[in-house]
Order: C-alpha cells, then structure tokens, then sequence
C-alpha cells in the first residue's frame, strides 16, 4: 500500500503547527506516574490525541525550513513523509463512543484509601526562555496549545518529547 501526501493534509498540518505545543515539566511527570490509575490513563489518551498532532505537525514543517536544500534530500524527505503520514492516522483515527456515566465516572479524580487524590502542579516558567524565543511555548499561562486545554495540566504529564 502506497501512500501520498496532498494538498488538503499539507493544509491542516500547517493548521496544527500554528498552535503551540504544550510544555510538560519532569515534575508533573513523576507526579502523573505515580499512582495511575484508570482515569489517569483516560485522561493521559485524550491530552496525546490532542498533544501528539500539534508536535507532529510541527516536526514536519521544521523539516520543510531546513536551509540550503537539506530539505530535498531523500532520507530527510522520506523521515517528513513518516511525520506527515503518522499525523494522518492519528487525526483520521475514529474517536471511541463513551457513554455520558462512563466519561463523567474517568474524568473525576481517583481516590486512594477513601480519599481524593492531589491533583498535578501547575507548569512554572523557565526563566530562561526569553518571550517568543520559541514558537511552540505559549503566551498565556504556559498550559495551553492554543486548542482549549489550558486548564489540563494534569494531562500534560504524559507528552511525549519528539
């Protein structure tokens, strides 16, 4: 099975590399796998369905600004292909159909020996990092994508760096 890129999916992948991607600290890591538990991992599914396209889409319009034709090499371009193509199946993928009770009962907090657990640190700003110094960090709290999941840090734990 062949597979091609288009014009429509070039489109959206410049779409979703125009949001930030979210900032995950080591903190809100080692918290989030501490105690997984069902919930933690649903949440930890919704946050990469949304996370994972934007980092995806980023990578490929990097690899699309490299300098001096390195773009148009044939194992760059082959490596831009994989990041397109794994975009695509992740944003074609069919979203599971749960119930109203079986999402409201994985998104409540887990309780551990009868009581609710913490919920995740908020992201601290790297003082470091000058403002607009990179494009992926966002201007508001340091939480958002820009795609409405600025209030789900404890989600942002799981990203993964690519």
């Amino acid at each position: 099975m062949s597979w091609k890129k288009t014009e429509g999916l070039m489109n959206t992948i410049k779409h979703y590399a125009s949001f930030p991607a979210t900032g995950v600290s080591l903190r809100q890591m080692v918290q989030f796998g501490e105690k997984p538990s069902t919930g933690t991992l649903f949440r930890a599914s919704q946050f990469l369905a949304e996370e994972l396209p934007i980092r995806l889409a980023h990578r490929v319009q990097e690899l699309d600004e490299l300098p001096d034709g390195l773009n148009e090499m044939p194992s760059v371009r082959k490596v831009h292909d994989w990041y397109a193509q794994s975009f695509e199946e992740l944003t074609t993928l069919a979203r599971p159909d749960l119930g109203k009770e079986v999402r409201e009962r994985l998104m409540k907090p887990g309780k551990k020996f009868g009581r609710t657990s913490a919920m995740l640190s908020e992201t601290t700003r790297n003082p470091s990092i000058e403002d607009g110094q990179y494009s992926s960090i966002s201007h508001s709290n340091g939480n958002g994508n820009g795609n409405g999941n600025g209030g789900r840090s404890l989600m942002a734990a799981t990203a993964m760096m690519l």
